[in-house]
């Protein structure tokens, strides 16, 4: 402003200038953004759709079909629901746990469940570690069964991918978690989403095939549960499997014939617990193929001699 009041240039032209330029730097950035992908443009990308299969840094290939957290949510839930059931009164009682299937349409191809006694309540850590065990037993005699059975033609049953995408759909259920935080925790690569199943061979582990052995599995950050082998705690009696035209195949009183390896088992201790005598430690060995008793990894299956369980008559 002048003295006398009237405006001068800079009053008239100053403030005008500086809008327009401010206004004129935001359509700018904005345009910037919006070409480029950056700031909000970049929060409208979207990755690719999921596929069957999923790559990952830390997982190996997750087979989503097997990473549905539903079955391994309702075997759970089948425990907890006897294991409500169980009282200081009266003998514990059996139960069929929820089953695994291959069903094709309407019909069921082939089924596998395990029939068990909870001896005592359970805690929930406890239930979740007694859960798992169970599972991954579960697990190995269902793809077992589709190894023998008319799918192995299709490649079914032990696909190296299959036992670990178990594992993981069992955290998802126990830890409730979604499948984005299991890829997350897994280091997926998303630009790898494919539909076609990836031959990896066949794996017998609860591990990603290639996986190093200092690496975790499943990784940290989604929980660590350690599997309860039977014992004081519950009984597994059986297990029972269905046939291609869903008939029931009855095997109660055979104790299934793998072993489920856990953090801290040895061989010696696994021969005592399982076949009597820990000096037959070398026979489970080379059943095996296990050279090196060291190299004994956590999720191991071990192949053990079926035998009668007389409590199930």
């Amino acid at each position: 402003m002048k003295k006398n009041g009237s405006p001068d240039a800079s009053t008239l032209n100053g403030p005008r200038v500086q809008e327009q330029s401010s206004s004129w730097t935001s359509r700018l950035i904005s345009d910037v953004r919006r070409t480029s992908g950056y700031g909000q443009g970049l929060r409208k990308v979207q990755p690719p759709p999921l596929k069957k299969f999923a790559r990952t840094d830390q997982c190996g290939v997750i087979d989503n079909g097997h990473l549905n957290r539903s079955g391994a949510q309702a075997f759970i839930e089948t425990l907890r629901i006897e294991n409500d059931k169980v009282s200081a009164k009266g003998a514990p009682k059996p139960f069929q746990t929820h089953e695994m299937s291959t069903k094709a349409g309407p019909l069921t191809l082939n089924k596998t469940s395990l029939r068990v006694v909870i001896k005592r309540k359970l805690n929930e850590k406890e239930l979740q570690g007694v859960a798992l065990y169970l599972f991954q037993q579960q697990s190995v005699e269902f793809e077992s069964e589709q190894a023998q059975s008319w799918t192995r033609a299709s490649g079914s049953g032990f696909s190296g991918e299959d036992m670990p995408s178990n594992l993981l759909s069992f955290y998802r259920a126990a830890r409730d978690q979604d499948a984005d935080t299991v890829f997350q925790a897994c280091g997926e690569d998303v630009l790898r989403r494919t539909d076609d199943k990836p031959d990896l061979g066949v794996n017998k582990t609860f591990r990603p095939l290639g996986l190093e052995p200092s690496v975790p599995f499943p990784p940290r950050s989604l929980g660590h549960i350690d599997p309860i082998p039977p014992g004081d705690l519950y009984e597994l009696q059986s297990v029972s499997r269905g046939n291609s035209d869903g008939t029931p195949l009855s095997l109660d009183g055979i104790v299934p014939a793998t072993h489920v390896v856990a953090p801290g088992d040895t061989l010696w201790e696994i021969a005592m617990e399982k076949l009597g005598d820990g000096i037959l430690w070398k026979d489970l060995a080379t059943r095996n193929g296990i050279e090196d008793p060291a190299a004994l990894r956590p999720g191991m299956v071990l192949e053990l001699p079926a035998k009668r369980n007389p409590a199930a008559g």
